[in-house]
């Protein structure tokens, strides 16, 4: 709105209905801001200057990341067959009555309630560090685009979700869009970040934001998400290739606790030796699409990076959301988050057997546990049967074995297996715990 006199008035008449109310005074304002904060309801006059309100309208309805958000048109009556033309949600004649304004509001409340599920992310992108961190001055091309990208997955694939995606570059714009919105996840993107351990320790100061589930993607953000106290760590660590977003989305929709899909943790003893910069899993892709991959024996000259992203784009392929976790700690948290259907544990030749021990004793520990299989890769001359079951008796004598035969539900000792095969084995130890 850009005349004095009709802003004033809705403002007050907003304000007294209990809205927060955000101004936007040209065309190309109202663009950015409705982009920005996700509103849930625009007014709009078309008697904007620079871009007009007929335009703005147009954009609105034809951008992905906003044509879900309901556009009351402000105008005289001879402009009315105008606004239904270009799809407005509604219309109000000015100068605008409070009665139409409070039943137009109402019926937006009640589209909304009838949507199955509703989304909201705020996805948090740290800006230029004058709150207290420090971050890279070069621009990572992939945030500006992760809004977008996500929000068009949402629109195309997910029609049932009434669904927002806000955005933030600092604490105290966050805070402020999370107390309006009351979102179900956050998303950080820690690229730019030298020191993201100072950065979420800041983060953990702001308990409107460090209450909700939070999602990382990359490996020294969780790495250090996972030293504050307090945060509950969902890591997205997928590769950036077609498939990265439907991964972020898989782990957002996890963490807001949506998904209807099967969750498998996945914890490979190999990745915690390698200490990565960056994304860990930015490697060259393999066909997962083969049902002859091998896993075992044909991945003994690839690293463990390689064999994790078969394994979790193999899954994604077959249904299931997956989760990896880099640290026990971090396989404690999902567990007791109640966010996991099946653990996963891949073992390899190991440099510090008692920290795995010790891991596995607390896991042991824990009130409740999913149903646990664990496939020991590492290098043995002796010859096993491809499939132990934990209740069978055992010759091995280590303290790991031993913790290891206590608790799983299954142990696939070190054979070449498919990737086909091994998706059977997921099965028969899910379906045998139902």
């Amino acid at each position: 709105e850009a005349v004095p006199l009709y802003l004033e008035g809705l403002t007050e008449q907003l304000k007294s209905l209990g809205y927060w109310v955000v101004v936007a005074r040209s065309g190309t304002e109202a663009i950015e801001k409705a982009r920005r904060l996700q509103p849930y309801a625009i007014l709009l006059n078309p008697l904007l200057p620079k871009l007009s309100g007929w335009d703005v309208l147009t954009l609105l309805k034809s951008d992905a990341q906003t044509n879900h958000i309901p556009v009351l048109v402000t105008a005289t009556q001879a402009e009315k067959q105008q606004a239904t033309h270009n799809k407005a949600d509604g219309f109000l004649s000015l100068p605008v009555q409070e009665e139409a304004l409070r039943e137009n509001l109402s019926r937006l409340a009640k589209d909304e309630s009838n949507t199955s599920s509703v989304l909201t992310i705020l996805y948090l992108n740290p800006g230029d560090g004058r709150k207290g961190y420090s971050v890279e001055s070069y621009q990572n091309p992939d945030s500006s685009e992760l809004t977008y990208e996500l929000t068009s997955l949402l629109s195309l694939e997910h029609l049932d979700l009434n669904y927002r995606v806000l955005e933030a570059d600092d604490f105290d714009q966050a805070e402020l869009l999370s107390r309006v919105w009351n979102p179900d996840v956050i998303v950080l993107n820690g690229a730019r970040l030298i020191d993201p351990f100072i950065y979420l320790n800041q983060f953990s100061s702001y308990p409107g934001l460090s209450s909700l589930p939070l999602v990382t993607l990359d490996h020294q953000t969780t790495e250090a998400a996972n030293q504050v106290t307090g945060l509950s760590v969902y890591p997205c660590l997928a590769p950036n290739n077609q498939q990265k977003m439907a991964a972020i989305l898989q782990v957002i929709q996890v963490a807001a606790g949506i998904s209807c899909k099967p969750t498998i943790l996945v914890m490979d003893t190999g990745e915690q030796r390698t200490k990565f910069r960056g994304n860990p899993l930015q490697v060259n892709r393999l066909n997962v699409e083969s049902s002859d991959l091998s896993y075992g024996l044909s991945m003994a000259g690839k690293s463990s990076t390689s064999w994790l992203q078969a394994l979790i784009q193999y899954l994604q392929t077959a249904g299931y959301c997956s989760l990896l976790a880099c640290s026990w700690a971090e396989v404690y948290r999902q567990i007791q988050g109640k966010s996991v259907d099946l653990l996963l544990i891949r073992l390899t030749d190991l440099t510090n057997p008692s920290e795995h021990s010790k891991g596995l004793i607390t896991l042991a520990q824990l009130p409740e546990q999913p149903p646990i299989l664990v496939l020991d890769h590492r290098l043995d001359p002796k010859q096993h049967d491809p499939v132990i079951q934990s209740s069978n008796s055992s010759n091995l004598n280590s303290q790991l074995d031993l913790l290891l035969e206590k608790i799983a539900t299954q142990i696939v000792h070190w054979n070449s297996q498919s990737m086909t095969q091994l998706l059977k084995q997921i099965k028969q130890v899910m379906n045998h715990t139902l």
